[in-house]
Parts: structure tokens; C-alpha cells; sequence
């Protein structure tokens, strides 16, 4: 409809003009055409340029600078020679804050491991970023919006085949910490999504959380397991199979095995949970 009537508006416009040039050449004149003298604006002619706090400003120091890598890749080829093999790569979104070239930043929750008496260790990755692109736009800085890829100093081995997929990148000391077990206020959906029903039939209803029954939890690109360990009314306490960098606050997605594939039934809410104590850089 609305490319009519712009075809409708310039058509006029370009025989009132056509007309007017016509009786001009000819010796006549015509009378003033009522068709409009231009077409009408539709977008405005300059979107305002988002504006950034620069480096230093005290409202950047307030603001903590990561981003959630999505993918991450060894860029070298086999066969390369020592002094041709470059860092680890990895690629995301930033979520607040800015990256520079030749900025110092940690990845977490980092090398996860086990120790003598089973219980979870981590250590955070603490490398340098050695250049910022966008597509093949090679950038100074970068801000939230869009996918940006981030050349790290890291072993490559550390990012091949979306090994830093779920992890944290951001500045020293300005990541979320780490958690091992949560508390979650969730809500179940009514029905089940996604699963074929017979003909005249309703969707299954989602059933309520029950104790040691393991779930799959989505939060932002990170995908872990999780055992309930107690429900009370809209909480729940969830054990993690394996550590996850997050904060209060933060959304998360509960899905269920039904009939062999995970199934999402509800979403929920951060409320706390138990930390893992991270290990400080070695100066």
C-alpha cells in the first residue's frame, strides 16, 4: 500500500513538471499544477550517531567491561611455521562496556579441573587482545552491538572447536563470579512446546520440578546440566555440572528430557548461589 501511493505522488509530481516544461517550449502557458512540489519525506534524512563515554570518564569506571564468546577458533593452518602461528580467536557479543586494542582481560570461569577430594577448581585465562574486528573491519575499540571477533595472546589449543563457548571475556577483575549451585525463581510454562500431539489432542502439561531430577540451563551462549537439589514453592536450588560465570539477577532458560530430546518448560531468575573461590593473577 504505501509503495502505491508513493508511485501515485511521484507519477504527479513528474507529469506536473513534464507539463509545465511542455507549454514553456511551446509558447502556452498552464495553469499552476496542485500536484505536491516534492515527495513526502517517509525516513528522516540522518540518524543521530549513538554517542560513548571515552576512556577514563567516571562514567565508564562505574561500568564493567565483557562480553559472552559465542564461538572461538584456531585461525592457524596446519603446517605453519613458528613464527607464522598467531593466538586464539574468539567471537561474540559484547554485553556492557568497551574492548581496546591491547587491553589486558581474563576469561572465566577459565580451566576447569578436579581436585584430590573431588571438588571443582578453577583458573581463569589471562591473556591480551592483539586485534578487534568486525567482519573484515579491523577496529581500536569496540561497543556493544553486533558480532565482534577478538584476537587473544592465548594458546590456540584454548579456543578450538568452541572450547571458550560459555565463557566469560572481560576486564581484570571486572567478570561476575563463579557459581557452582543456584537458586532460581522460576515460572513453568502450562503446556510443552514443540512436541507433536494426535490430532484432537492437547499438548502435555509441564509438570512440577521434582527433587534430584536433572534439568538443562541456558544462560546466555552457556549450556550445563543441572540436579535440583530442593523446591519451595517458585524456587529452586540447582547443583551445576559444571561451573558458570553469571551474576544476580540474570535470566535463564529450564528445559526437560521428554521422549529422548530437551524440551524447554520455564524460564527463570538468578536470585544467589555458591561461589568458587578464583585464584588472583600471578604479577
Amino acid at each position: 500500500m504505501l509503495l502505491v501511493v508513493c508511485g501515485i505522488v511521484f507519477g504527479s509530481f513528474c507529469s506536473g513538471e513534464q507539463g509545465e516544461r511542455h507549454g514553456r517550449d511551446h509558447g502556452t502557458e498552464r495553469a499552476p499544477s496542485l500536484s505536491l512540489t516534492r515527495p513526502p519525506t517517509l525516513f528522516p534524512p540522518r540518524t543521530p550517531r549513538p554517542t560513548h563515554p571515552p576512556k577514563n570518564t567516571p562514567a565508564q569506571t562505574k561500568t564493567k567491561h565483557f562480553a559472552r564468546p559465542n564461538s572461538s577458533f584456531d585461525v592457524n593452518k596446519p603446517g605453519s611455521e613458528v613464527g607464522e602461528l598467531r593466538g586464539g580467536v574468539a567471537g561474540g557479543s559484547i554485553l556492557q562496556g568497551v574492548l581496546r586494542l591491547g587491553q589486558e582481560v581474563e576469561v572465566r570461569p577459565g580451566i576447569v579441573s578436579k581436585d584430590a577430594g573431588g571438588r571443582i577448581a578453577c583458573a581463569p585465562i589471562f591473556t591480551r587482545i592483539v586485534s578487534l574486528f568486525a567482519e573484515s573491519n579491523a577496529l581500536q575499540y569496540a561497543v556493544p552491538g553486533g558480532l565482534i571477533g577478538v584476537g587473544l595472546t592465548v594458546d590456540p589449543t584454548l579456543t578450538r572447536a568452541d572450547r571458550l563457548v560459555g565463557q566469560v571475556l572481560g576486564a581484570v577483575g571486572e567478570l561476575p563470579d563463579v557459581y557452582s549451585e543456584l537458586e532460581v525463581n522460576f515460572f513453568l510454562l502450562r503446556r510443552l512446546l514443540g512436541v507433536r500431539s494426535k490430532e484432537g489432542e492437547k499438548a502435555g502439561k509441564v509438570g512440577k520440578l521434582a527433587k534430584s531430577e536433572v534439568l538443562m540451563l541456558n544462560i546466555g551462549s552457556m549450556c550445563t546440566g543441572a540436579r535440583v537439589l530442593a523446591v519451595k514453592g517458585d524456587l529452586a536450588k540447582l547443583q551445576l555440572t559444571s561451573p558458570v560465570c553469571t551474576k544476580e539477577g540474570e535470566k535463564v532458560a529450564l528445559s526437560r528430557r521428554v521422549d529422548k530430546h530437551w524440551r524447554l518448560i520455564g524460564w527463570g531468575q538468578i536470585q544467589k548461589g555458591a561461589t568458587i573461590a578464583m585464584p588472583k593473577r600471578e604479577m
